[in-house]
């Protein structure tokens, strides 16, 4: 109990970032609020004026109150649609944007996140608010543009579309959160650039260092791999990344390495920390390092193009540093809740990043066990003691994220602790010879030099995440678990790390508890699971794709392309497997015919169920009926003549057929009073055929 008395900051963020949580789910209307606070303020100030024990439990609920109301008044206040002058309050089609970042290319266009200045409404001018994406048709013109450039446009802002297949990430959700609502595509002609700037100087000056490492880098010979991986793991700069090398090192476990945040900032931090150490002798000594310390981890923010998980972590640090050269004796607990005060205040949308709550997590956790476990063994020898101390940084850092790695990303990689004993000496090693590099870069025969070394570092880097990612069963696949059954693995953990910790035997009841109703949950899942029987016609452009589910395995009929394209499968139809537990995928190809799937032909038969994929013409010696009648690309004949052979129960329009043949078809069921589903207006078709 005195441990968690002496913890108030720690206390008093847990219901701010409830209330900042209810305020994004729920949205509280402001009066409400405005009552609430009034309420909680004055049985705060009753509380304090009894000052006696009985009133203490008021006033730590009434205090915990006024956070919690604090939270969701704060973030109705900063929500961007609550804008008096936000652009989607006027009706206009032409606008004045600046831009809020370098442009970023696509395959097949140029991305920028743009915030509107100015609408123009009937020739007039007027002031607006709001961010949007805007993606522009490659042209030279769009490649010259740079963060803080204001660029007129003449277009209609497209809502961002809700995922239209199960389980597939929500991408609408994910911007919202960033307060962006609205997308729109720019022909070369539609819009034109000013000539004025008004980027900020400082994240200008970031971006253009940012510009000319990564030209530095592209100027010494480096490979197109290890030149992305390098502007990753250097400059927070990930789109030069391929599909394959993000899918090896997330394999590998070494994901967090090209992701520029707390590991990057703490290598700096800690590199010069130790290389200050004779300013500890000093009689003021401790506050020049510490002001030495926080100039270096801004600079390097500053290099890294000020990106948000860089500013996470670097704040973070600032508090931390800070903490520690205050005389009065601190907690480091009570210093990260500080500096997560301070981001959540600057945007409680912060709290839905994903990085953001595992970079925290991650710190919390090795805090609290990397000490714990390092006593467990302990090694003469200097070399193995400094393999233990990453080791023991690598697990605990594991323990406290993988729940929320098998939330968000439903995988677990079972090396990561091999590939981070590579993985974190050799990213020590580049991202301090890479800075080495940068400082050099005005002296070409010796920086010529660094960059040979630092080429082979990044290769080494490479070939061990490769290597690792290698092995038999590096990577457990398809994990799926809900929020609530996160929460429960979570206070499991912290119950029986406790428990074992301060040797109170007793609270681990509690996680006994937690893991009995965990697995009750999993056992539920498991009996649905074995009994599914399910049809799923997928929204995929241009393609058919139809899984059937049948407990544990499903059927997969689609087309080869579709098949042999992993990042399409994966985005738009392996979560739903996932979160199905789909075990055994089975393309059907051909015939066949295997326990409750039968496919002939045109005619497959999933239990009692009948699917007809009419392709040409066809006899049926009488009329006959199916469950449902599919309509793809592969259909070429007359409507009517089908529908004079054949009755269904349902007919799936699904999303391979051209905008004209989907006209068309709409046209005739409509006219005939025919039954539909159109998957390309309303999402994938998913039926329940138990």
């Amino acid at each position: 109990m005195n441990d968690w008395n002496q913890l108030p900051l720690f206390r008093l963020i847990i219901p701010f970032i409830l209330g900042v949580l209810t305020e994004i789910f729920f949205s509280i209307q402001f009066n409400f609020i405005l009552i609430g606070v009034c309420i909680s303020a004055c049985m705060l100030l009753f509380s304090a004026w009894k000052n006696t024990f009985k009133w203490n439990f008021i006033f730590g609920a009434s205090t915990y109150l006024i956070f919690y109301l604090l939270a969701i008044l704060l973030t109705n206040t900063i929500n961007p649609l609550n804008d008096k002058v936000h652009y989607s309050l006027f009706e206009s089609k032409y606008y004045e944007v600046k831009l809020l970042e370098d442009i970023v290319e696509k395959p097949n266009s140029i991305k920028a996140e743009v915030e509107v200045k100015f609408c123009f409404v009937k020739g007039e001018k007027i002031q607006s608010s709001g961010k949007i994406i805007l993606y522009f048709q490659k042209n030279f013109a769009v490649e010259s543009l740079i963060y803080g450039d204001h660029i007129l446009i003449n277009t209609n802002f497209q809502e961002i579309d809700l995922p239209t297949n199960p389980s597939q990430f929500n991408y609408k959700q994910y911007l919202e959160n960033n307060g962006i609502f609205h997308q729109a595509y720019l022909i070369t002609d539609k819009w034109k650039k000013t000539n004025v700037n008004t980027g900020i100087w400082v994240k200008k000056l970031a971006l253009k260092l940012r510009r000319d490492a990564l030209d530095l880098l592209r100027n010494n010979s480096f490979s197109d791999k290890e030149l992305s991986v390098a502007s990753a793991l250097l400059l927070g700069k990930k789109d030069l990344l391929d599909r394959e090398t993000i899918l090896t090192y997330s394999s590998s476990g070494a994901m967090h390495v090209l992701a520029v945040s707390g590991l990057h900032v703490g290598i700096i931090y800690l590199a010069f920390f130790y290389l200050f150490f004779f300013f500890d002798k000093w009689k003021y000594g401790k506050y020049i390092k510490a002001i030495l310390l926080i100039i270096i981890l801004w600079g390097y923010a500053l290099f890294t193009g000020l990106s948000p998980s860089v500013l996470r972590a670097a704040t973070m640090f600032s508090f931390i540093i800070i903490g520690g050269v205050l005389k009065r004796k601190t907690n480091i607990y009570n210093t990260l809740a500080a500096s997560a005060f301070l981001l959540i205040i600057l945007n409680p949308t912060i709290i839905m990043k994903v990085g953001f709550q595992l970079s925290y997590i991650a710190v919390i956790g090795i805090v609290y066990l990397q000490g714990k476990l390092y006593k467990l063994f302990y090694f003469r020898n200097w070399f193995l003691d400094k393999i233990w101390v990453i080791t023991t940084v690598s697990i605990a850092a594991q323990i406290a994220t993988f729940p929320l790695g098998m939330y968000y990303f439903h995988q677990f990689p079972n090396y990561f602790l091999l590939s981070n004993l590579f993985v974190i000496p050799l990213a020590t090693l580049i991202l301090n010879i890479a800075l080495l590099l940068f400082s050099t870069a005005f002296v070409p025969l010796f920086s010529e030099y660094i960059a040979i070394v630092l080429r082979k570092l990044v290769e080494l880097l490479n070939t061990s995440v490769i290597w690792v990612d290698s092995l038999p069963n590096s990577l457990t696949l398809g994990i799926d678990i809900s929020f609530l059954e996160c929460l429960f693995i979570y206070f499991f953990l912290i119950f029986f790390v406790i428990s074992i910790s301060n040797k109170k035997f007793r609270i681990i009841q509690f996680s006994v508890v937690l893991m009995t109703l965990f697995m009750s949950f999993q056992i539920k899942e498991m009996k649905e699971i074995y009994s599914q029987k399910m049809m799923v016609v997928y929204d995929i452009k241009d393609f058919t794709a139809i899984d059937f589910f049948d407990g544990e395995k499903c059927y997969f009929l689609s087309e080869v392309d579709l098949i042999n394209d992993e990042n399409k499968v994966r985005f738009n139809i392996q979560h739903h497997r996932w979160e199905k537990n789909i075990e055994d995928v089975i393309i059907v190809s051909k015939n066949i015919r295997v326990d409750n799937f039968r496919k002939h032909n045109d005619v497959t038969q999933f239990f009692s169920h009948t699917i007809f994929f009419p392709k040409s013409d066809v006899k049926f010696i009488d009329k006959t009926h199916f469950n449902f009648v599919i309509i793809s690309k592969e259909f070429d004949y007359s409507l009517d003549n089908l529908f004079k052979e054949i009755s269904s129960d349902l007919v799936i329009l699904d999303s391979s057929l051209s905008f004209y043949k989907r006209k068309e078809t709409l046209s005739f069921f409509k006219e005939n009073g025919i039954k539909y589903y159109d998957v390309k207006e309303r999402g994938a078709f998913v039926i329940n055929l138990n």
